[in-house]
């Protein structure tokens, strides 16, 4: 219960800091498309995942559910530090292109 309610405490900073990384990265003239892929690839991931676990809980239990969790948890970790490099320094919004 208590990994529940620690996970719903850092999914509005983690929206937070993903839309504000879309908003620095994506030029001005696509942000709404950055933020439109950010939406839909996050209900497509929770929908999956969801879907998934559910069958692995089923099959297996509660703990290799946790399992999955917390190894999409670190794919997320790795996907995030994979791409690190690729990010770059936003420019200011009145800045010339």
């Amino acid at each position: 219960m208590l990994v529940i309610f620690i996970s719903g405490l850092t999914i509005s900073p983690t929206f937070i800091a993903g839309y504000s990384l879309v908003e620095g990265q994506a030029p001005v003239h696509r942000r709404t498309e950055g933020m439109a892929w950010l939406s839909s690839s996050i209900s497509v991931e929770v929908a999956s995942g969801s879907a998934i676990v559910g069958h692995i809980i089923d099959a297996s239990g509660a703990r290799w559910g946790y399992a999955f969790a917390a190894a999409a948890g670190l794919a997320a970790v790795v996907s995030c530090l994979a791409g690190a490099s690729r990010l770059r320094v936003p420019r200011p919004a009145d800045a010339p292109a």
